[in-house]
């Protein structure tokens, strides 16, 4: 992560040299009144980082604090996103993300056989996510008030998906039951991958309408997947010791998420913002035996509250927490992002 982060400042020293020192129309714009898309032949690169601070679980709609469920869940990531202005009204984004994700389950016993084990696993994610390219077109029949811009992209399946042969440490157990029976403690570890396996559709709508010192957002994305894949899914073998491997053919569920909420220009270097997210997925299925088994449906609903602070013209750091209100099978974090965009004209 701090040779990540070193290597983004040095980037974004490199491109700053080569920008051009002209004036540009961003010079002169708070937040409240830039377009939401880049102006014609201007670069915005955007780094965040996302820190879960803490999480609970929805199981179906109840709320399940982690000292219930036994379940803990942790969660970072590190996110690029880099706008270029091909037209006044068109521009190309880019967006590449990379997670670390750890959930642990409680330990249980279990038998196989004649004899008896404590077990618990955890399952990991870390690397990069697949990217995504998007077009996004602001129409140009709105006044400088008012801005609707359409979004139309795709996420690409350039990395692994599924999941790899799971890890597996056997060794005693310190608990003694008062029969003097020991138990053995099984551990096992799932290295989930970050990719989806095959490609999205996904498109949208932003809208922005401003008044003297404030304005109102909303935004709404559908991402739908295009095509199956097959994976192969580990099953502990009947003596505990190895796993067994069996192949399926799983749908990954559409996502929908609509974002709305109000930004208030306090001063031309200060902006803060309050939001609520919706997200809705489903549509999912795994194939197992010939039968289709669906995945649940997921919900979640977010409020946020965010500032960001122009540093210098070309430069804005922020922040966003984002809290989970209520929420359907799902994990529930509360998110704390840092932000810092970058602009160059070129």
């Amino acid at each position: 992560m701090k040779l990540f982060t070193l290597f983004f400042m040095l980037s974004l020293t490199a491109l700053s040299t080569q920008a051009q020192k002209g004036d540009s129309l961003l010079l002169n714009e708070t937040k409240l009144s830039r377009p939401l898309n880049m102006h014609r032949h201007q670069l915005r690169i955007s780094g965040t980082h996302h820190l879960a601070l803490s999480s609970t679980q929805y199981i179906e709609s109840k709320k399940m604090p982690s000292f219930e469920t036994g379940r803990t869940r942790t969660y970072s990531g590190i996110g690029i996103d880099a706008k270029y202005g091909i037209t006044e009204y068109l521009q190309a984004r880019l967006l590449v993300n990379r997670v670390s994700e750890t959930i642990t389950e409680p330990a249980f016993f279990d038998g196989f056989g004649s004899e008896f084990y404590i077990i618990n696993s955890s399952r990991e994610k870390i690397g990069w996510e697949d990217p995504q390219l998007w077009l996004d077109y602001r129409l140009p029949f709105f006044g400088k008030r008012t801005d609707v811009v359409v979004n139309l992209g795709s996420t690409f399946p350039w990395m692994r998906s599924g999941v790899d042969k799971p890890t597996l440490q056997t060794q005693p157990s310190n608990l003694v039951f008062p029969d003097g029976s020991e138990f053995d403690q099984i551990s096992t570890v799932e290295n989930f991958n970050t990719g989806n396996g095959v490609m999205s559709l996904g498109y949208g709508v932003q809208l922005k309408h401003r008044f003297k010192h404030l304005a109102i957002n909303f935004q709404s994305t559908y991402y739908l997947p295009l095509g199956t894949e097959s994976v192969n899914r580990w099953e502990l073998s009947d003596s505990g010791f190895d796993y067994v491997k069996e192949s399926y053919t799983r749908q990954i569920p559409d996502q929908l998420t609509i974002i709305t909420g109000i930004e208030i220009q306090l001063r031309p270097w200060l902006n803060v913002s309050g939001d609520v997210f919706l997200m809705r997925s489903r549509h999912g299925w795994n194939e197992v035996a010939d039968q289709k088994l669906l995945v649940a449906t997921s919900s979640l609903t977010q409020v946020s509250v965010s500032y960001e602070i122009m540093t210098s013209k070309r430069l804005w750091i922020g922040q966003t927490l984002n809290l989970s209100v209520s929420g359907t099978n799902v994990y529930a974090p509360v998110l704390l992002t840092t932000s810092a965009k970058f602009n160059l004209f070129l």
